[in-house]
């Protein structure tokens, strides 16, 4: 189980900013407060859970910003704001289009070499590899590495993420040599400037252990998903992504035979699931295979059989025509956050 190549977070992403007055012109300054008022409103909208009204003053202010020819930030700014709402309620679908589309502003107004496209085509690549689409993701993230690694020195944090999300996308498309060698490089990077106890390092080192995991190297995925789980200990005992490294030192541990080790770490992310989640939610069920699947190994099939019931019933709970607010692989743990 993986954490997302965004970063982990359970409250509003939009990035609405409130652009300086400064050098406009009367016309320009009355549709620079009418593309605020909007984006204000919809913001508040969207914090009430109004999420129809939200979108609809989004693409208000959407409309508003095209009408001007200046270079300005306010298209840009709206089609994140608009993407950022979308990919918050998981509706990737229609958030996709919506980020390329801002990148593609971005290029056109900055040149294809400005940093500020770069973050552009971060978003977009998140986008992609929640929709599995690995191989484009993985072509946008060698282009902002290379473009990092030519603007910004050789330990800047952002090369450090831009090492570990690639890794990301070749790990998903089993290209495991590379992306060893980019966690390799990245982590580091992450630790000496982020510092050794950031959120970004936790997850970083949680996805490193993950393609440990997935070849079958135990021994080295372990310790990385000990330090991750550290990490997310010193924030919160109930930080949700400690039930995500849990259910993966659980499955180490039950590859390794230790499984009064991986029945407590089975527990744990369980219990932790059901604190932040419906204790119907489609991710528990996820985690009591694992574990219903361990107890059969154990000789234990009266436990594992009650648990196959309950998983059955989540499931028959569970409506498939919703956004999938989790996948098999964990991508995403709470319903404001992806893996």
């Amino acid at each position: 189980m993986k954490l997302s190549c965004s970063k982990t977070l359970s409250f509003l992403l939009l990035i609405f900013i409130a652009l300086s007055f400064g050098s406009l012109n009367n016309g320009a300054l009355a549709s620079q407060a009418v593309f605020n008022e909007l984006s204000n409103e919809a913001i508040e909208h969207y914090k009430k859970g109004r999420y129809k009204n939200a979108e609809a003053k989004f693409l208000e202010a959407i409309e508003e910003a095209g009408k001007s020819t200046a270079k300005d930030d306010n298209l840009y700014v709206g089609l994140t704001n608009l993407a950022g709402m979308y990919k918050m309620q998981s509706k990737f679908a229609l958030a996709e289009p919506v980020y390329k589309r801002a990148m593609l502003i971005q290029q056109r107004d900055f040149g294809p070499d400005d940093l500020k496209v770069a973050v552009a085509t971060d978003n977009y690549c998140d986008i992609l590899m929640r929709r599995e689409k690995y191989k484009d993701a993985e072509e946008y993230y060698r282009k902002n590495l290379a473009l990092r690694q030519k603007k910004l020195p050789a330990d800047d944090s952002d090369i450090g993420k831009n090492m570990v999300n690639l890794a990301e996308a070749l790990e998903e498309q089993k290209s495991y040599g590379e992306a060893v060698a980019l966690y390799r490089k990245g982590i580091p990077i992450l630790q000496e400037k982020l510092g050794p106890n950031d959120l970004y390092v936790a997850r970083a080192l949680n996805n490193f252990g993950t393609l440990y995991k997935k070849q079958g190297q135990m021994e080295q995925a372990e310790p990385l998903y000990l330090r991750s789980m550290a990490i997310y200990e010193a924030k919160s005992v109930n930080q949700p992504n400690i039930a995500m490294v849990a259910a993966n030192l659980a499955e180490v541990y039950r590859k390794m035979k230790k499984y009064e080790d991986a029945e407590g770490m089975f527990k744990r992310s369980i219990l932790l699931r059901e604190k932040a989640l419906d204790p119907r939610h489609i991710s528990i069920a996820y985690v009591l295979e694992d574990y219903s699947a361990m107890l059969k190994e154990m000789g234990r099939v009266e436990e594992a059989t009650a648990m196959d019931e309950r998983i059955n019933n989540i499931k028959l709970l569970y409506n498939e025509a919703d956004a999938k607010p989790v996948t098999k692989d964990g991508k995403l743990i709470t319903k404001d956050s992806k893996k």
